[in-house]
C-alpha cells in the first residue's frame, strides 16, 4: 500500500519501480515515437525513465542520465552515448542528486527531456517533492530544446511542495491515460501536444 496524499510524499523506489509498469510501458513506447537517431536526451531518475532506457537501447543517441539505474540499463549498448550525472547518491532514488548534480548538469545541452514529476495541476503548474528534484527537472528542461512531461493520471490536479515549472513551458505531455477535457482544452491553449 502507498499513500499519494501529502505536498511531500515520496513513494519509495522498491514500491515505484513495480506499480504501474504496464502504463509505464505504454508512455515509454509513446516517448519512442518522439526520438530520432542521433539525437542528445534527457532521462530523469524516474521508474518511468527506466523503461524509456529499455525501448532506445538499440537506437544511436547521447543519453545524459543522474539514475545510476538508467546507466546500468544502457552500459552494454554499443551506440549508446551515455554521460552519467553524477553528484550526491540516493539509494532511496538510485540517482544523484544535489548541488554538484546541478553543476554537472548545467554544462550540458540537450535535444529534448524526458522528466517525471510528482504532481501537476492547471493552477500551480508542475510540482515535485523536494527542492532538489524540482532543481534537477527545471534546469533540465531549461537545458532542453523540446521539454516532455511524463507522468500518469494519479498527478494530475494535484500540487506538490516545490515547483518546478509552469505548465505552458512544456512541450508535450506524455499520459498513460486519456485525459479530461477540461485538461485537453488547456493544453491545447497553451500549445502543449498530448501523447
Amino acid at each position: 500500500a502507498y499513500i499519494l496524499d501529502g505536498v511531500q510524499n515520496m513513494i519509495d523506489i522498491s514500491m515505484r519501480r513495480v506499480i504501474k509498469t504496464d502504463a509505464k510501458k505504454d508512455m515509454a513506447r509513446k516517448c519512442m515515437e518522439l526520438i530520432k537517431p542521433s539525437d542528445s536526451i534527457f532521462l530523469d531518475g524516474s521508474t518511468s525513465a527506466w523503461f524509456i532506457a529499455q525501448q532506445i537501447h538499440n537506437m544511436s543517441l547521447t543519453v545524459v542520465t543522474i539514475s545510476l539505474k538508467i546507466a546500468d540499463i544502457l552500459s552494454d549498448a554499443p551506440s549508446i552515448n551515455l554521460v552519467l550525472i553524477g553528484g550526491s547518491f540516493s539509494q532511496k532514488t538510485l540517482s544523484f542528486a544535489g548541488e554538484k548534480t546541478c553543476q554537472a548538469l548545467s554544462h550540458y545541452y540537450m535535444d529534448k527531456a524526458f522528466v517525471s514529476c510528482r504532481s501537476v495541476s492547471l493552477e500551480h503548474g508542475v510540482t515535485d517533492s523536494n527542492d532538489s528534484d524540482a532543481a534537477l527537472h527545471r534546469l533540465a528542461l531549461q537545458h532542453s530544446s523540446l521539454k516532455y512531461l511524463v507522468m500518469d493520471q494519479s498527478k494530475i490536479d494535484k500540487t506538490s511542495f516545490s515547483f518546478v515549472c509552469d505548465l505552458k513551458e512544456v512541450d508535450g505531455l506524455i499520459c498513460s491515460d486519456i485525459l479530461s477535457p477540461k485538461w485537453v482544452e488547456a493544453l491545447t491553449g497553451h500549445g502543449i501536444r498530448l501523447y
